[in-house]
């Protein structure tokens, strides 16, 4: 990741932690939506805080940003969690059935026709806020830029977070993550 990169994406993260409580309202009500189904005021809200420049590598990821813009406002709680979402994820878990929604998720495809990731995202995150489990937002955006990467590096390390740690600790091992 260039040095420009890291510095407009910690631009982004602070545009975002300043919006107004109205602007943060509106892209509340637009979680788990794709930017075409967005209400104009959301959209309007995720302009005010996205890249100014207009480089190829930022439309390209325009989507991605308007998810996590719509995640990040949503959810009340900091970032205390330093680990990925993977280790969020098995924090909530509550049942084996559980692991259905987390397959799903390491299966979804962010996609400006179908809306998968953003949906299973928003129902995931959600459940965070709802049981007061922090995420780390830093970690999060960079995934979520990464999510398409041909390598699935994004969704083989929050498959090793969730269900390996699951498994160490069946195993009375130590989860050192």
């Amino acid at each position: 990741m260039s040095t420009e990169t890291a510095q407009w994406k910690q631009v982004f993260l602070d545009r975002l932690d300043r919006l107004t409580t109205g602007e943060r309202a509106t892209l509340k009500r637009s979680i788990g939506l794709l930017m075409k189904d967005a209400k104009g005021a959301a959209l309007a809200a995720f302009f005010r805080i996205a890249p100014t420049k207009e480089t190829e590598w930022a439309i390209q990821h325009e989507e991605k940003m308007f998810l996590f813009a719509t995640l990040r406002a949503f959810h009340r709680y900091p970032s205390k969690n330093e680990k990925c979402f993977g280790s969020t994820l098995r924090q909530l878990k509550n049942s084996d059935s559980f692991d259905k929604k987390v397959y799903a998720l390491l299966d979804s495809s962010i996609s400006l026709d179908d809306g998968e990731l953003s949906y299973r995202m928003a129902l995931l995150v959600r459940m965070a806020d709802s049981a007061g489990v922090s995420i780390h937002w830093g970690k999060l955006l960079n995934d979520l830029l990464y999510w398409d990467h041909e390598d699935r590096f994004v969704q083989r390390n929050w498959a090793r977070s969730y269900f390996l740690a699951e498994e160490t600790n069946k195993r009375g091992g130590r989860d050192d993550e």
